[in-house]
């Protein structure tokens, strides 16, 4: 059994496990060093089990409640929810209006999943990972992170109004020139990869 369920805390980046299938154990045990309110869906569930992870929370369809149930019998407390709409939507309207601030969300479907989560991003810190990525939403326009020289971004171009210590290297990709901070800049919110 994992040993990330000692602490609860809203503060902490809850995790939302939208897919296991290219998740390797040793990268998702890094997002659960804070003890996240771990989250998952029915697609996602058996997979979490079988690493032994504490779940917290299971969006399931209703036709798949019981299993869910019975799956889940030694893992509580836990809540479960039974939905006919998009389980992980209604996962991130759940743990917003439960007063988290942030979520890391797991899933295969870095970028795409960005503009149907985006919603989101104005009230609570999102990071999307997956295997190889990780995404995050700008504010106000704006990025600026510390970073190693060669670290690279993946970021439409034309969105961009300035940027510092930063090379184009074409097809939306940009990578840092040096070890320290860079920082993007654009005339509104953005998405971005880094990979």
């Amino acid at each position: 059994m994992s040993s990330h369920h000692i602490v609860r805390d809203e503060q902490e980046p809850a995790l939302l496990m939208l897919n296991t299938e290219n998740c390797e154990y040793d990268h998702l045990s890094q997002l659960l060093e804070w003890s996240p309110v771990v989250v998952a869906t029915e697609h996602t569930l058996s997979q979490l089990l079988a690493w032994g992870i504490k779940i917290d929370i299971v969006f399931t369809s209703p036709e798949k409640q019981e299993l869910v149930h019975e799956l889940t019998i030694f893992q509580r407390p836990i809540k479960i929810f039974a939905t006919e709409n998009n389980q992980w939507t209604e996962a991130l309207h759940y743990l917003s209006s439960n007063k988290h601030k942030a979520i890391n969300i797991y899933t295969d479907k870095l970028p795409e999943i960005a503009d149907q989560v985006a919603c989101f991003a104005n009230d609570i810190d999102l990071v999307l990972y997956n295997s190889q990525e990780k995404g995050v939403f700008s504010r106000n326009g704006k990025f600026e992170k510390w970073v190693a020289k060669g670290t690279q971004f993946k970021i439409p171009a034309d969105l961009i109004a300035e940027y510092y210590n930063l090379n184009h290297l074409g097809n939306q990709v940009w990578e840092a020139s040096v070890n320290g901070t860079i920082r993007i800049e654009a005339n509104k919110d953005f998405f971005l990869i880094e990979m």
